[in-house]
């Protein structure tokens, strides 16, 4: 109903730190774009275990993305999101971290790692079935 809404909410886009250089020669950027509040939804309906999935997903500002592979094809995708407000990001965040298992900076979901790297109205989240990829991406972020 907002997209489709006269006066609509416009996105407020973070910037995305580019890892190429971080994950090595092999890798390329494959694709960039930006995601939104119904694509969280979906993100979450495949995910989530609780909770309201539209409130956890209400409250973004804007999402952008990028797909990055190596040279045997290893996927590492990087997704940056701000927040209208550091509650609402806290309040996706809890509804994502029930999906995952694990403890400290670098979580999984059945074969895929995942690691969040900051909290509240601003934080990127990495997905790779290729720890070690993940774990150099998570240490280069600001």
């Amino acid at each position: 109903e907002k997209y489709l809404s006269a006066q609509r909410d416009e996105p407020n886009l973070p910037v995305r730190f580019d890892l190429t250089a971080t994950l090595g020669a092999d890798w390329t950027t494959a694709t960039t774009s930006t995601l939104g509040e119904f694509d969280l939804r979906v993100l979450l309906e495949d995910t989530a275990a609780q909770g309201d999935i539209n409130a956890a997903a209400a409250g973004i500002g804007g999402i952008r993305y990028a797909l990055y592979e190596s040279a045997a094809q290893t996927p590492l995708l990087q997704l940056v999101a701000r927040w209208d407000t550091a509650a609402d990001g806290a309040e996706f965040l809890s509804a994502f971290r029930s999906t995952l298992q694990g403890s400290g900076d670098v979580l999984t979901r059945g074969d895929v790692f995942v690691a969040i790297k900051a909290s509240g109205a601003e934080f990127t989240l990495l997905f790779s079935p290729d720890e070690a990829a993940l774990r150099s991406a998570l240490v280069a972020l600001p």
